[in-house]
């Protein structure tokens, strides 16, 4: 038989035990919100707030210092707060990316040095900026910084930073490496436009104005389509498709675009006023240019200056970044597709002649070149490769190889009544839009090596893949 005060003295112990464990669980609990509620108290601190200096950061990086000069060179310093070492891989100020592949130890800070930023002019400003770096799982994270002050001074030490505070690693960005991740394809009867991958699968298909036909991908990997019949230019993202499109006003119908060392849009439009257009990277028109008599085709040299194809003139124009007109020199008959070479010379298809026109920076005829009897069944577009040679496609189906000097190189038939548009991917393979319903995809033999299907009536004037604009204007040669 059992002691029943023993019973009682085991049974207080057991409630005296568990009303210990009963406040452990309880001011644990108040820990963890009250640290909750502090970290998110932080990142909402350090994501919207100007005062750089009591910054936390988002996740973990922080600024720990920021200053710009006059001649637009900055200067920013930023420290690894997390338990784990990163690399920075962008630093993006006010919307401009600035690449690096930087290490930033625990507890360490690093400079990092920023070119061609927004010009600090006063005494103070502010700039919106966005990290983004990867953790030992290789994840990239982004962290942005909202209206950040920055400190102004007449020039940025190379060794400190506005506070003083010396920076042993001053790192710089590295160049742009050349990269055209996707293909562009303009449906003109679809209106829609297929975004392909370098291997030819297709990625999406975006709605845009009426009868896309000219594209250009600008330095962001944007595309840009004229919209003949709808009166716009499009911009599309390549991660969420249509961003906007921009009106060039009544009874305009552009045709071709091209992209300027600035990241500026360049919109030719055969009707009305017979001008070109230009927008900056959010679609805002900086200006109307007039351009004579039937302006087509569009290309941009490695001197940032601009080239318009003139239909009617039977020439093409050169105009600067800004919109005078530097000349007209005459080529052939029908002028349609425009291209730059690697020595910046111009190449221009004389639709009516069957031939390609050459010429130097300064408009000075080099010579007109065809590829014998019937070669050229009206040539319509030109592109040029990473080897100098020269790929002209004629809507008699077949696309046509030349050398830098003119010599040709190849014809090769496209299994196609038209050969339409024609442009240079990063690893030097010749697309082309059959102008039908496919797209095809060449080696540098003329070889096809694939085709695949892209919509009703593909066509895509210009430099679908971004190609000319990294290799040729901005200068990225791996």
């Amino acid at each position: 038989m059992k002691n029943n005060s023993s019973i009682g003295i085991h049974a207080q112990g057991t409630i005296e035990y568990l009303v210990i464990i009963a406040v452990i669980v309880v001011i644990a609990l108040v820990v963890v919100s009250l640290m909750t509620s502090l970290t998110n108290q932080g990142s909402t601190i350090s994501s919207t707030s100007s005062d750089l200096m009591t910054k936390t950061g988002v996740g973990g990086i922080s600024i720990v210092d920021i200053v710009a000069g006059k001649d637009k060179n900055a200067l920013i310093v930023l420290k690894n707060n997390s338990g784990e070492n990163l690399t920075v891989e962008k630093v993006t100020v006010n919307g401009v990316d600035h690449i690096y592949d930087e290490p930033v130890v625990i507890g360490g800070q690093t400079g990092f040095r920023l070119q061609d930023v927004a010009s600090c002019d006063g005494t103070v400003k502010s700039y919106t900026i966005k990290i983004t770096y990867a953790s030992s799982s290789n994840l990239s994270k982004p962290a942005d910084f909202k209206e950040v002050t920055v400190d102004c001074v007449a020039a940025v030490s190379s060794s400190s930073s506005s506070s003083g505070t010396v920076v042993e690693e001053i790192k710089t960005p590295l160049a742009p490496s050349l990269n055209t991740p996707y293909v562009w394809a303009s449906n003109y009867y679809d209106a829609n436009i297929t975004q392909l991958s370098p291997a030819g699968a297709v990625l999406a298909k975006y709605p845009v104005g009426g009868g896309p036909w000219g594209v250009a991908v600008d330095a962001d990997n944007n595309a840009w389509v004229a919209n003949v019949s709808g009166g716009t230019v499009s911009k599309l993202s390549p991660l969420t498709g249509l961003v906007g499109s921009f009106s060039l006003g009544p009874g305009a119908q552009p045709v071709a675009v091209a992209v300027d060392a600035n990241n500026n849009i360049w919109v030719t439009n055969e009707a009305g006023d017979n001008n070109i257009f230009k927008f900056n990277s959010s679609g805002v028109l900086l200006g109307s240019f007039s351009a004579g008599n039937g302006p087509q085709g569009i290309a941009v040299d490695a001197g940032n200056n601009i080239w318009v194809a003139r239909w009617y003139a039977n020439s093409v124009s050169k105009f600067s970044s800004s919109g005078v007109l530097l000349g007209s020199f005459p080529v052939g008959s029908g002028p349609f597709g425009v291209a730059v070479d690697a020595d910046n010379n111009i190449w221009v298809t004389n639709f009516y002649d069957k031939n390609v026109s050459k010429l130097t920076p300064s408009g000075t005829l080099l010579g007109k070149f065809s590829a014998g009897s019937g070669a050229f069944g009206g040539p319509q577009t030109v592109a040029v490769d990473a080897n100098n040679n020269i790929w002209v496609a004629s809507v008699d189906g077949n696309v046509t190889k030349l050398s830098s000097s003119g010599a040709i190189l190849g014809i090769f038939p496209m299994t196609s009544s038209k050969a339409y548009g024609i442009a240079v991917d990063s690893n030097n393979n010749i697309w082309v839009t059959d102008a039908n319903s496919s797209v095809f995809k060449l080696n540098t033999s003329g070889a096809i090596i694939g085709t695949f299907s892209s919509g009703n009536g593909p066509n895509s004037v210009g430099d679908f893949t971004g190609f000319a604009l990294q290799y040729f204007v901005l200068g990225r040669r791996s």
